[in-house]
């Protein structure tokens, strides 16, 4: 699913999660203590994997020690170039418009129509009148058609614009949570989840990995608690049906866990992988050629 799918908002703070993250390294951004548990708990149980990501500005000022002021610069202004292209449309301003309210973000994958996956986001909700100042701001925009509808007393925004083939969805909830997305589904399943109904966090594979601390400075977990699921969910959307027995190799491969994380000399990335206690594994360790790949 293209990024420009999700609504103008979503459009912003996917970009900000994942896609120019660096921007948080070299010009901070406001956090929350929305913690990946916490945020978890509005997330449907049906979702096969979410990923965390912290927009905590004490820990992606970290890797401003980091890096020579060429890298540095250079982040700075991929970031401000793509602002200039994916935003400038909307009139969305990154400092003004999206850091006063926006908070930590999880990232799901949701099952979708047709056996193909969609993406939901829940993005924590730190300064409500900010929020709402932003939303008015949306609301105004004449290239934006908006369309509200109830659904178990939470209003659903049907959010199109005139390049937007597919509508997209956004859904607050108690003005602490603003979901997002482009499966009306998936929203209402979020509402649900709000309001009771089993969520991500209560997964009894998912609960320990999203409670595990990796240290102060983490920025980023990616949660796999049923990795057999989730690469079959992906591969029967894929042109190329998964073979029986290569679905069978993978349920060998009970979850996955990873954790992006600074710590004094620089990014780190951990991964961690539950297998089947039945299932043989050999392990032996890498010689560091790899390391010899980059340059001095």
């Amino acid at each position: 699913m293209s990024v420009k799918k999700l609504i103008l908002p979503a459009v912003a703070v996917t970009a900000l999660a994942g896609g120019v993250a660096g921007y948080f390294y070299f010009n901070g951004a406001s956090g929350d203590s929305a913690t990946p548990l916490g945020i978890a708990k509005v997330i449907p149980d049906e979702a096969y994997a979410a990923a965390f990501i912290s927009t905590d500005e004490k820990n992606w000022a970290k890797l401003k020690q980091f890096g020579t002021p060429e890298a540095q610069q250079a982040v700075d202004k991929s970031f401000k170039e793509f602002q200039q292209k994916a935003l400038t449309e909307s009139n969305i301003d990154v400092d003004k418009d999206l850091k006063p309210w926006m908070g930590n973000v999880m990232v799901a994958m949701m099952p979708g129509t047709n056996a193909k996956p969609e993406i939901l986001m829940a993005i924590a909700i730190k300064d409500k009148v900010s929020a709402l100042s932003f939303a008015a701001k949306l609301k105004s925009d004449p290239k934006v058609k908006t369309t509200e509808t109830d659904y178990k007393g939470v209003k659903i925004a049907e959010i199109a614009d005139a390049k937007s083939k597919q509508p997209s969805y956004a859904a607050v909830l108690k003005d602490a949570y603003l979901i997002v997305g482009s499966d009306k589904k998936a929203i209402e399943q979020s509402i649900e989840t709000f309001q009771g109904s089993p969520s991500f966090a209560t997964k009894p594979e998912a609960t320990p990995l999203l409670s595990q601390n990796d240290g102060e400075a983490v920025v980023a977990r990616f949660y796999l608690p049923d990795y057999a699921s989730m690469v079959q969910a992906v591969g029967s959307s894929s042109s190329t049906p998964m073979s029986a027995s290569t679905l069978e190799q993978l349920k060998r491969v009970k979850s996955m866990v990873g954790t992006v994380n600074i710590d004094d000399v620089g990014l780190r990335l951990k991964g961690a992988v539950k297998v089947d206690p039945q299932t043989a594994i050999e392990f032996k360790p890498s010689p560091g050629k790899v390391v010899s790949q980059f340059p001095a």
